[in-house]
């Protein structure tokens, strides 16, 4: 759906799709008790957490220790498709600025 997938360092014990792009993701744990140090080590550039299925104090720990959180909420289609709409736009800026920074640097040559 967002074309990202090559993107993600980490999955839930319960991600089933899209099952070819997930085979080879690090397993963090259940959407109620992730193992927080597993997520800290893969160094991800956001985290996503949800209002239905995360609890607040992990997203607040996890922010707390430095990480950026995307909280996305399930309660109707519309606000889906627009916190997901809004953070592909927001991603893929993000990725292009860091991907110049580290050519411009040198990094990426």
């Amino acid at each position: 759906m967002l074309d990202l997938e090559d993107s993600i360092v980490g999955v839930t014990n319960f991600c089933t799709a899209p099952a070819k792009a997930i085979r080879q993701k690090a397993r963090i744990g259940g959407t109620k008790n992730p193992d927080v140090r597993r997520i800290v080590a893969l160094r991800p550039d956001l985290v996503i957490v949800n209002t239905d299925e995360n609890r607040l104090t992990t997203a607040q720990e996890l922010e707390t220790l430095g990480l950026r959180i995307l909280v996305t909420r399930t309660d109707s289609l519309d606000e889906v498709e627009a916190t997901w709409t809004a953070w592909r736009s927001d991603w893929k800026t993000s990725v292009s600025s860091h991907r110049a920074g580290a050519h411009q640097s040198g990094a990426g040559t």
